[in-house]
């Protein structure tokens, strides 16, 4: 029997479509009391939350969420850690980062590239470019989005401005293509090395 057939599946979607529908708006209040109030969680209506909380700024409340999920035995996919990496963790980003890291190491997602991209972004943003570097180097396929978050991030930390032109001149041997942005930073580099 097919799962949409049956009224308690139905239900399940039309609650994990409310959701988010709420959680489109801004409305992470009653997103949250609706979901509470859900007897049933599925993955979908734990990644709207995630991703919801995420998606308005709110670091704290995604991971907690994240927490919470595992906690009643269901594991998170590609989709969640995503959101969750999203989101900017503040102080003590670098150990969350990590944690998120080694979940998606667990679960054996590393060959996904969105996370990997993600995960340089996230490692970007906490201080652990060495990190994030060592996770673009390794990634099955190299991006124009990681690169240019490597690129930008090398230079606005201001040490690794070698690291960056390197990252410049690679991606443009594999002739990924320039977008304004990563010309700009490579602009900003070379001004810095001419005063």
């Amino acid at each position: 029997m097919l799962c949409w057939s049956s009224r308690r599946c139905e239900k399940q979607v039309l609650r994990s479509g409310l959701l988010d529908l709420h959680a489109k708006c801004g409305n992470m209040e009653d997103v949250s009391q609706l979901f509470y109030r859900m007897g049933e969680r599925d993955l979908v209506s734990w990644n709207v939350m995630i991703g919801g909380f995420a998606f308005q700024g709110f670091a704290k409340n995604a991971f907690q969420l994240l927490r919470e999920m595992m906690q009643e035995g269901k594991m998170p996919d590609y989709f969640t850690l995503g959101s969750v990496l999203r989101v900017s963790f503040g102080g003590g980003g670098f150990m969350k980062v990590s944690q998120v890291h080694g979940l998606i190491t667990r679960l054996r997602f590393e060959s996904y590239n969105m996370l990997a991209g993600s995960l340089v972004d996230a490692y970007s943003k906490c201080e652990g470019l060495l990190c994030a570097l060592k996770l673009y180097r390794n990634m099955p396929t190299k991006d124009i989005i990681s690169c240019t978050t490597l690129i930008t991030s090398f230079a606005c930390e201001g040490k690794h401005n070698r690291d960056a032109m390197d990252l410049f001149k690679e991606i443009n041997s594999m002739q990924l293509g320039m977008d304004n942005m990563i010309l700009c930073v490579v602009l900003n580099i070379c001004a810095m090395y001419l005063s």
